[in-house]
């Protein structure tokens, strides 16, 4: 962060230095509520801080730590001049919504901006810079190497070479269960080279729990080749969702989209946010096929010709989706989606009648039962590719600071060491 934006005021006034006062520090209302809602914690804490038309006020150094351990922000934010920005580069895309489809035909793409999304694409860069130096030195390239789609691309093509480039099984197998589906998609991405991370906090820290609705739902970094692309998926979402988020997060990985230079140098909010809602849209429809994919979905209206000829009640379509949903192990979601794409839900709004079950994001990931910083808490939260390349490292000049900071494991701790290695030994 630039040093010039930290507070050329940060020595108290002197009007308050005195031996019967403690020192305060000047606090800006606006660096304040920034801070407050980047923080996307709330407590009663921090309610009421300044008076009307106060744009200023004085606290201690023992308030601001009270203040940043309830919005689990460092105290010395407070001290910042202006707002920095917490946008990171083009490299990193995000999942947003946990409805997994859209539910209206106009995209709506929530501002989801924060210190916890910020602090995970941070780490997350640094473990992609990390390990594409790493990649580079021993010639590793993952399977995605120099894959490119544009976004003119129709969907069911670009999931099809997902499919094959990774050896997916969606077309051929009937998964058991949600989380056969999961973990064979999980195993089938690290297998390509593509670095998987998951988690449920941020930087270790239980009072920084990712949510379903405020944060983002995964992110993905890429490089000019994809040598070694990342991505990172909330796990605080039910296993369907991860599911739809990894496969969501391939189609960022392949996309090579080149926006004009009109819109590069364009201003407009709602133009931008229009341009990320139809790359969103198309991640959509891709992932989508990767799930369902077009063989699958021709069975399905093949046996069931009356949706073909739109005469089932809505209740009866709506069973058959919930069978076909649970036979699948996919989201309803994906299955209205492609229903209504192809005019056999005749109306949006009787797909958004059909969309997603509430009942489905009652089954909580498996990963929410592990104890932060345990051994295959570490695993999860680094990805195995990723963690076994740095403690193959490990006695080659790693700095320890930098261990720590990229694994959460402190560099001397040997016993912790030898646990994580024995459990990667075994995946």
């Amino acid at each position: 962060m630039n040093d010039k934006l930290i507070n050329e005021s940060i020595l108290p006034a002197e009007d308050v230095l005195s031996p019967d006062k403690p020192v305060k520090y000047p606090v800006s209302r606006k660096v304040f509520n920034w801070i407050m809602d980047k923080a996307s914690v709330r407590s009663k804490i921090t309610r009421n801080k300044f008076d009307a038309g106060n744009e200023e006020n004085l606290f201690t150094v023992d308030e601001l730590v009270e203040i940043s351990n309830a919005v689990a922000v460092p105290f010395w934010y407070f001290f910042f001049k202006e707002p920095f920005n917490t946008v990171l580069g083009n490299g990193v895309g995000y999942r947003l919504e946990y409805i997994n489809i859209p539910k209206s035909a106009k995209v709506k793409l929530k501002n989801v901006d924060n210190f916890k999304r910020y602090n995970t694409s941070l780490l997350c860069s640094h473990r992609h810079k990390w390990y594409m130096d790493y990649a580079l030195k021993k010639d590793i390239k993952s399977k995605a190497y120099e894959k490119k789609a544009m976004i003119t691309e129709h969907w069911s093509n670009v999931a099809e070479d997902i499919i094959n480039t990774l050896g997916l099984e969606t077309k051929e197998k009937e998964f058991s269960s949600c989380l056969e589906l999961f973990q064979h998609l999980k195993t089938k991405v690290e297998e390509a080279g593509i670095l998987l991370m998951f988690d449920f906090v941020v930087d270790f820290d239980k009072k920084k729990k990712l949510t379903i609705k405020k944060d983002f739902l995964g992110l993905s970094i890429t490089d000019d080749k994809n040598i070694a692309p990342v991505i990172f998926i909330n796990s605080q979402a039910c296993i369907k969702s991860q599911t739809f988020t990894i496969s969501h997060e391939l189609a960022h990985i392949w996309l090579k989209y080149e926006k004009s230079k009109q819109m590069e140098s364009n201003d407009n909010e709602i133009d931008k946010i229009e341009d990320m809602g139809r790359i969103e849209d198309w991640c959509n429809k891709v992932a989508a096929r990767i799930l369902f994919p077009k063989i699958n979905l021709e069975k399905f209206l093949d046996e069931n010709p009356d949706i073909k000829e739109r005469t089932l009640r809505f209740d009866e379509l709506n069973k058959l989706i919930d069978n076909l949903a649970d036979k699948r192990k996919i989201c309803r979601g994906i299955i209205v989606k492609r229903l209504l794409e192809r005019n056999y839900i005749v109306t949006q709004a009787i797909a958004d009648k059909l969309y997603s079950s509430p009942i489905e994001f009652f089954f909580k990931s498996n990963h929410l039962q592990e104890k932060i910083k345990s051994p295959k808490h570490i695993i999860n939260n680094n990805g195995k590719l990723f963690l076994k390349a740095v403690l193959s490292e490990e006695n080659n000049n790693v700095d320890p600071s930098t261990f720590e900071y990229l694994t959460g494991i402190p560099y001397d701790d040997k016993k912790k060491i030898i646990s994580v290695k024995k459990i990667l030994e075994q995946r």
